[in-house]
């Protein structure tokens, strides 16, 4: 089910958390109010609310946020988050191609959340700990990707960030969500085929 944490004492790094106010172009203070109103901001050196790139914050927090969003502003802007999280997220510069950065999309994932204080991946070792769902992908023949999500986000944030991701390495890459089971609709899991 989105916007439940799979488990307590989660945390989400603020540099995945800063392409939110992004998505709110015309209005990005919008961002920042939605942001404060479920403590994900802390006092920026003028006293105002700011978000601390470097900071953790409660993924609890963050998914409440993100229904207030979904359901005041609309799909279209969680769609939008997610594609700039997609298109601007830090990639290892090793990742050359679109096979390549979806095979990297569930550590990526992992990096940017933390339990208990420790990454939910290690580069070093190649550790991945479990609790906040993952994203696996197979190859779906000529170029195509299928993506399965079965995390606490919401399906168009899930969209987006493949949208934004597929189209940094091939401009004309679409997303389509598969037909079947959808979270939104109470599924475990959405299923999106990338396509170029």
């Amino acid at each position: 089910m989105p916007f439940r944490p799979l488990e307590p004492n989660i945390e989400v790094s603020g540099r995945a958390i800063t392409f939110m106010a992004t998505a709110f172009r015309i209005r990005p203070s919008l961002g920042v109010r939605y942001l404060e109103r479920f403590g994900l901001t802390r006092p920026g050196p003028d006293g105002k609310p700011a978000l601390d790139a470097d900071g953790w914050y409660s993924q609890e927090s963050w998914l409440r946020c993100f229904e207030a969003i979904y359901q005041e502003v609309g799909p279209n802007t969680t769609y939008e988050i997610g594609r700039q999280l997609g298109g601007n997220y830090p990639i290892p510069p090793d990742v050359k191609d679109l096979a390549g950065a979806f095979r990297w999309l569930d550590l990526g994932y992992h990096l940017a959340h933390r339990k208990l204080g420790k990454p939910m991946f290690d580069p070093n070792t190649g550790a991945i700990t479990d609790g906040i769902g993952h994203y696996t992908c197979r190859d779906g023949g000529a170029r195509r990707i299928v993506s399965v999500c079965d995390n606490p986000y919401p399906c168009e944030l899930d969209r987006g960030i493949e949208q934004g991701l597929a189209t940094r390495f091939q401009p004309q890459a679409r997303v389509e969500h598969d037909a079947g089971a959808c979270r939104t609709q109470g599924g475990a899991s959405c299923t999106y085929v990338i396509i170029w």
